[in-house]
């Protein structure tokens, strides 16, 4: 992306729902201009190996009852946060709706259940990086436009930690969807967060 692409991109936080056609608005409680984007130097488009940026806003936002961080996964912990096959959870998006090219006005949550790398190979027929994590929700998935967004699991506490950021998948819910795995990045997003 170049500085130019970069200086008019926002983010839109709090927004649950977005108009379309003349009526383009949203119901974003907190937007904020993009000054910077991390893109990971490593990525490659062919095997979406590295598929990670870090964005960074122009102000710092205030937290609210409609805008809260969810955590990340630490990266000193022995236990941190690293779904394992069975495990459900949680993704969003305004991605394409079961792969029919059209999209909701409001916010989309699916639930998933995490796939071994070694059954998502067999799917693809391609290597599935360790840096990867594979989803699997048939009935309803992130799809094409869902690029991006989170992939979230709930401790027993009641915290969201994001475990995940969707990345790519070739036919909604057919296949498992693959994901970026961010305990894989933590040291690098530290090393943006500075």
């Amino acid at each position: 992306m170049s500085a130019f692409d970069i200086s008019k991109m926002t983010v839109s936080l709090g927004m649950h729902t977005v108009g379309n056609g003349a009526d383009f608005g949203n119901d974003a409680q907190v937007t904020r201009r993009v000054t910077y984007a991390a893109i990971h130097n490593g990525y490659n488009d062919a095997t979406f190996v590295n598929d990670i940026a870090i964005l960074t806003l122009d102000s710092p936002v205030v937290y609210s009852t409609a805008v809260s961080p969810v955590c990340l996964p630490e990266a000193s912990d022995a236990q941190q946060i690293e779904p394992s096959a069975g495990q459900e959870v949680a993704m969003m998006g305004w991605g394409d709706l079961k792969y029919e090219k059209t999209r909701s006005n409001t916010l989309q949550e699916v639930k998933g259940t995490v796939v071994t790398n070694a059954e998502c190979m067999d799917d693809y027929a391609m290597e599935i990086a360790d840096e990867m994590l594979c989803v699997s929700a048939p009935v309803q998935s992130a799809c094409q436009g869902d690029s991006g967004g989170p992939v979230v699991v709930q401790s027993a506490s009641g915290a969201w930690t994001v475990v995940g950021v969707n990345s790519f998948t070739l036919e909604c819910g057919s296949l498992p969807g693959i994901k970026t795995k961010v305990s894989a990045f933590r040291k690098w997003i530290d090393l943006h967060l500075k």
